[in-house]
Parts: C-alpha cells; sequence; structure tokens
C-alpha cells in the first residue's frame, strides 16, 4: 500500500489529504515551515498572513499521475521600509518560484529530453501518463542552456556547418566544448551556404583559446 509519506515532495510540507481521481492522485500539502524570508529585503518573518494555493504536477506513482495541491504559508514583511507588504516563499528543494512542476519531475524532462529530443521524449512521457508535449521539453533545454551560458567566456569551441533544410536554407553552430553547451545558432536566410569566417566567430567570444572545425 502506498504511504502518505511516499507523495510528501519535501519536509517542509504535511500531506493533509489524498484522493483518487480518474487519472491519478490529488494530494492536499500544507506548508509547515515557521518562519519566512521576504525575496524583496531578505528580512525574516514570523508573522503569518493567510494562505496561498498552487497545483504542482509530481512524478507518478504506481503508473497513475499525482498531482499536489499546495497550501504555501503567505508571511507579512516584518521591515515597514520594504516595498513588499505580503509575500510566498518557495522550497528551493522542491520547486522554483512560479514553477507548475517539482524539481524531480522537471530533472526527468530534461534527461529525457537530451536522450529523446522533443517529440520522442512526449510520447515516451505520454506512455508514463505524463502530460508534457515536445515544446515543453524544448523550452526545459532551452531554459538549461541559457543558463549555462552564464559564468565565463567559452575557451574551446567548435563550428559546425548544418542544414536546416535540405538544399535550401544552412546555418552554422557554434558550441562549447568544454561544457557541452550551444553558444550560437546562425541562419543564413538567403539559402546559400556561406560559413562566417572563424576570426569573426571567434571574436564574439572572449578568453578564447582553441577552436575545433568540425566537418561532416
Amino acid at each position: 500500500m502506498v504511504g502518505a509519506a511516499t507523495f510528501s515532495p519535501g519536509k517542509a510540507f504535511a500531506v493533509t489529504a489524498i484522493e483518487l481521481v480518474e487519472d491519478g492522485y490529488e494530494v492536499e500539502l500544507e506548508d509547515r515551515r515557521k518562519e519566512g524570508s521576504c525575496p524583496a529585503c531578505g528580512s525574516c518573518s514570523v508573522r503569518s498572513y493567510g494562505w496561498h494555493r498552487r497545483t504542482l504536477q509530481d512524478l507518478p506513482i504506481a503508473g497513475r499521475a499525482v498531482r499536489h495541491r499546495v497550501a504555501l504559508r503567505r508571511w507579512s514583511c516584518a521591515n515597514e521600509q520594504c516595498s513588499r507588504r505580503t509575500f510566498t516563499q518557495a522550497d528551493v528543494t522542491v520547486f522554483q518560484r512560479y514553477s507548475r512542476r517539482t524539481l524531480r519531475f522537471n530533472d526527468i524532462v530534461l534527461h529525457m529530453g537530451r536522450a529523446l529530443s522533443g517529440l520522442l521524449a512526449e510520447c515516451f512521457f505520454e506512455r508514463l501518463g505524463l502530460s508534457i508535449n515536445d515544446d515543453t521539453v524544448v523550452r526545459h533545454l532551452s531554459r538549461e542552456t541559457e543558463e549555462k551560458k552564464e559564468g565565463p567566456p567559452p575557451r574551446v569551441v567548435g563550428i559546425d556547418d548544418w542544414a536546416w533544410k535540405k538544399q535550401h536554407s544552412y546555418g552554422t553552430i557554434m558550441l562549447n566544448v568544454e561544457r557541452n553547451t550551444v553558444i550560437d545558432v546562425i541562419k543564413n536566410e538567403d539559402g546559400q551556404f556561406a560559413m562566417p569566417s572563424p576570426a569573426s566567430l571567434m571574436y564574439r567570444c572572449l578568453g578564447l583559446t582553441r577552436g575545433l572545425f568540425l566537418q561532416s
């Protein structure tokens, strides 16, 4: 038998109810944290102002989808000079702010997207009973790429030409070889392939020490 503890996504939340519905489980969660930190000024508050409710999709259990109905505690900011009167606080070990899915769910989306690509990942998730389309998978991958771009400039870059549409439209892709991430994709709109010169591409990546040019 699946116990209540199985459904809890983190220590900060207590399971108050579990309902078996047609397409899976709906789990009621309540925020049990005793204090919150204001995202605007950083002040710690112990004054509860009420509740904010949101829905999170989690990984399936026993082949059934799981949705969390989360009651997040709303706090009054203790700093009278702060621009925010009240706030809620996400548990960063469970979900990100504004996210509709748990972190562990998003991790699976990323892993499947890297391994299978968007359309195949969508088919795989459908077999698992998860409602994820290929556009969502691509958005997760794009967001991860943007986050990885932050940091020091690339030192080793790979440059390759490829076709958006064979014999019609070509482009160039630049890769950060050390971090295995995409730096940029350059599309040639006139249909004629013309790779930018290596010097001009490297100029866009200050700090570059080596270039790797890939040929098919």
